[in-house]
């Protein structure tokens, strides 16, 4: 890209972002999955790049090599994400000591893990993970079955997660 481009990028030219975004998209996506090794998540994180990179425009010198800066703006991005899910993982490696029935631990665990969400939520995601078939029944409707009240409990700790109230639960793959 001509320096003259590059400058119309930095004072804001719309249609100069959209020419870089459509040279460099492919480079960035690829340097980004190399770093998480999650193509999905690449892709989320390439749309980040591409935001910090516009609301950064007029930090960018148009001397020097923009795919270089889209580079680590790039890079800090990825590491930013893999900050944030080790730190995920942290938090909720306590619950991944739990086993099924094991009550007590499970409240501390999720105490811990949850401190935003209400009392009730915390009794639900608690049911979740300690669960047994013979309580099943006690949770809702006569007759409802382990799956159903299960699917109830992992429900509500969606919600949670998509409330920004807890992080994701570890082994439930649909709150993603």
């Amino acid at each position: 890209m001509d320096a003259a481009a590059l400058q119309a990028f930095v004072s804001g030219d719309q249609a100069a972002f959209e020419a870089l975004f459509r040279e460099h998209q492919r480079e960035v996506y690829a340097w980004i999955v190399r770093l998480v090794r999650d193509p999905a998540a690449a892709e989320d994180l390439t749309i980040e790049t591409f935001w910090r990179i516009y609301r950064s425009r007029a930090r960018f010198d148009p001397s020097r090599s923009f795919g270089a800066w889209a580079r680590r703006i790039a890079v800090n991005v990825a590491i930013d994400h893999l900050n944030r899910a080790a730190a995920d993982r942290a938090r909720f490696a306590p619950l991944r000591g739990c086993r099924r029935g094991s009550r007590r631990r499970a409240r501390a665990a999720t105490r811990t893990a949850a401190p935003a969400a209400d009392r009730d939520a915390r009794r639900s995601i608690v049911r979740a993970f300690t669960q047994s078939a013979g309580d099943a029944a006690s949770d809702g409707a006569p007759g409802a079955g382990r799956r159903a009240a299960v699917s109830g409990n992992r429900r509500t700790a969606r919600r949670l997660h998509r409330r920004g109230e807890i992080a994701r639960l570890p082994g439930d793959a649909a709150a993603a």
